[in-house]
């Protein structure tokens, strides 16, 4: 049962609601006195109306520029429904009808989230185009689970028969999180210790299309600087490797869900826009060009990984798109996303091409790095444009410049989005490809 009171956030004033389920979920929702009438609900929307998280200076920040715009904000927490995306769906259906009930029903509902949120924001709008407006998502995986976990395995996959084979990773059924991560980072401090390793960790990088830019707080590297590229990437790959989600999806799919039977991995590097960055790794390390293909031809004779045909055909329809959507979505993503690759981001485009719905979807880049790693600026000025969109039913002009200076019109924390095209993802899995796994 949903409980109304008023609280303070910040400077802003808000009413809210409240529940909790059975499960532990709380559920929130907050409306400041300037409410513009449409509402924003987020995975995260609870936990971040609580000022959860490692950062909550900077929740409290985003919620004040949102208020300050007048959105009403609200949401789940993410822990109990998991990757359990159709559930997390409905449950924001719920929150948004007892908000509702409780004050007004909204002019537009809009799907919001980054990371695993912004999965869940493009299952909104293909589940429920009854309630969902728009969507903006930013930080998560256009290509879906399941070929974001394929390109996971690609880059374990290297480590495993290159750097570690006398201590092997877990590449299916994990059964201990914990032990897999050492290991993970066991088999990274290996390779930093000599250049061979270097080079076949920058190899198992490229695979997984891990970004040049990976640190937020260092600039971006210059681009045949590969020394400094290297750095960023090697601190942050272990983070990249997403092995709790792994876990868990594994658990819900009730066994693995990724494979590489039938990968060429002389092609996918072709394909990876990393090959120049990992030859000069090669070189660097007196290995060169016959180095590198003596270890791809490693790669291809070496014992592959399969799934089980049952866990796919259940996390494909849970974790992949269909395309079939009815409104309008707005992707702002960066460059240097170390967890979600810019190329898996723009996989969605494909989906949406081969539904006809590719002018529903508007990208935009930000010239930054850091998995969700985004000013208020840019987080606002892309609810404008998709706010516009709504609407009028037309896509405003979103020339980077004009976003910029806008931004920095409005916002003390500016924006810097840019032209950019990124390179085709190497893994894609939607509903064509839905039932093809044997």
């Amino acid at each position: 049962m949903y409980t109304t009171d008023e609280t303070a956030i910040g400077s802003f004033t808000v009413k809210r609601i409240t529940d909790t389920l059975p499960d532990g979920t709380v559920c929130m929702a907050l409306k400041p006195e300037n409410w513009n009438e449409i509402l924003l609900l987020d995975l995260d929307g609870a936990s971040n109306c609580m000022l959860e998280g490692p950062d909550p200076d900077r929740s409290l920040r985003r919620l004040e520029a949102l208020f300050s715009a007048g959105y009403a904000y609200g949401g789940i927490q993410r822990m109990a429904v998991g990757y359990r995306f159709p559930d997390a769906v409905q449950m924001l259906v719920d929150v948004r009808t007892a908000f509702a009930s409780a004050f007004k029903e909204p002019a537009y509902t809009i799907a919001y989230g980054g990371s695993r949120g912004a999965f869940v924001g493009r299952f909104c709008m293909e589940l429920r185009p009854d309630i969902f407006d728009g969507a903006l998502v930013y930080g998560g995986g256009g290509s879906g689970e399941i070929a974001a976990l394929n390109s996971k395995l690609d880059g374990r996959f290297v480590l495993n028969v290159l750097l570690c084979p006398e201590k092997p990773l877990t590449l299916a059924n994990i059964e201990s999180l914990e032990g897999e991560e050492e290991k993970i980072a066991s088999a990274v401090e290996t390779a930093l210790e000599s250049p061979m390793g270097r080079a076949r960790l920058a190899l198992a990088a490229a695979y997984q299309q891990l970004p040049a830019w990976a640190d937020p707080e260092k600039e971006q590297p210059a681009a045949d600087d590969y020394e400094e590229q290297f750095r960023q990437i090697a601190s942050c790959f272990q983070f990249a490797q997403f092995t709790f989600g792994s876990v868990m999806i594994e658990q819900l799919a009730g066994g693995p869900v990724s494979w590489n039977t039938d990968t060429d991995y002389t092609d996918l590097l072709n394909r990876s826009g990393r090959k120049d960055f990992v030859l000069a790794m090669y070189e660097a390390a007196g290995a060169g060009k016959e180095g590198l293909e003596k270890d791809l031809e490693t790669l291809r004779k070496a014992p592959r990984i399969k799934a089980d045909p049952q866990a796919v055909a259940k996390a494909e329809k849970l974790l992949s798109y269909t395309g079939q959507i009815s409104g309008p979505v707005v992707n702002m993503d960066n460059i240097g996303d170390q967890v979600d690759p810019d190329s898996c981001k723009y996989a969605y485009r494909k989906t949406l091409q081969k539904r006809g719905r590719e002018d529903l979807l508007k990208v935009l880049w930000v010239k930054s790095s850091g998995h969700c790693n985004f000013t208020d600026g840019e987080v606002l000025e892309s609810l404008d444009v998709l706010v516009n969109r709504i609407r009028t039913g037309g896509w405003e002009d979103s020339d980077p410049e004009r976003l910029n200076a806008l931004a920095s019109g409005k916002h003390p924390s500016g924006a810097h989005f840019f032209g950019y095209e990124p390179m085709a993802a190497l893994h894609e899995w939607d509903f064509e490809n839905w039932d093809t796994y044997r």
